[in-house]
């Protein structure tokens, strides 16, 4: 998740990754964490996110959670609702990854075409 006081300076203030096995019968890794901000984050984006100055304050840098995060993803595809904004944000953060990226609502629209509305 990216927030930020502004769209265009948002930072990463919460991850999170499962690995699922070929064919997605069972999860083999999984891994969410809220990320401390270098930076101040807008009461806006702290809602949409869920999280607390609190749990920010206290949780780990991106720098001690990136490799982590790395690790999980290896050589598997990056599935999303609108995955794009995110890709954008960690290579903002360092962090760029070679990985196929399935946009998940891309898909929804694509195959449930008509519909009013698709939201989370």
């Amino acid at each position: 998740d990216l927030g930020g006081p502004d769209p265009g300076r948002a930072e990463i203030v919460a991850v999170a990754a499962l690995a699922f096995e070929a064919g997605g019968e069972a999860t083999v890794d999984r891994f969410a964490s809220p990320v401390h901000p270098r930076g101040a984050v807008s009461a806006g984006a702290l809602a949409g996110s869920g999280l607390s100055r609190n749990a920010l304050a206290d949780a780990p840098t991106w720098p001690e959670v990136a490799p982590r995060l790395r690790r999980i993803v290896a050589g598997r595809t990056i599935v999303g609702w609108e995955p794009a904004r995110v890709m954008r944000g960690l290579e903002t953060a360092g962090v760029v990854l070679p990985n196929a990226v399935l946009d998940v609502r891309a898909l929804c629209e694509l195959l449930l075409h008509g519909l009013p509305a698709l939201t989370l």
